[in-house]
């Protein structure tokens, strides 16, 4: 009987040691999958002070006319930095020099959410007839930073 009693004994413990094996390696198996989970890459989203820069980067290339530095803000082919620039003035600049981004007005452009800068003057010609501009800039949140996607020039 006490061999029966071993051997039942060793047997049963054999058992829950293979079990014990088996069960922490599917842990392990589980938590390495996990683990991988949690290493792949996510997209990177800008923080503020990304979006901060480039509008100070936008500002600064528009004030300077350098056409390059503003295509490298602008999303896409459609906008040309050359035709923006055309329609520059001293008053926009400084409008746009002294306005930081928190300013910038949350807006809709086509259904996109959208940062807006917009520069609105009137005056009147030698008959006394009002005139007018109007020049607004539109801006994308993006992922590799604040860009321009859009804009609407009147006057």
């Amino acid at each position: 009987m006490k061999i029966s009693s071993r051997l039942i004994l060793i047997a049963s413990l054999t058992a829950l040691v293979q079990f014990g094996c088996s069960n922490a390696k599917h842990e392990s198996e589980s938590t390495r999958g996990q683990s991988e989970q949690i290493s792949m890459p996510q997209p990177v989203t800008p923080d503020l002070s990304q979006y901060i820069n480039d509008w100070s980067d936008f500002k600064t290339a528009y004030e300077r006319k350098d056409v390059k530095g503003l295509q490298a803000l602008i999303s896409g082919d459609e906008i040309d930095a050359q035709n923006l620039l055309d329609m520059s003035s001293p008053e926009v600049v400084v409008a746009m020099g002294g306005t930081d981004y928190d300013l910038l007005k949350d807006s809709d452009y086509n259904g996109i959410r959208v940062k807006e800068f917009g520069y609105e003057e009137t005056g009147y010609d030698d008959e006394g007839n009002e005139m007018g501009m109007a020049l607004f800039f539109y801006f994308e949140e993006q992922e590799q930073g604040l860009r321009l996607i859009g804009y609407l020039a009147a006057g």
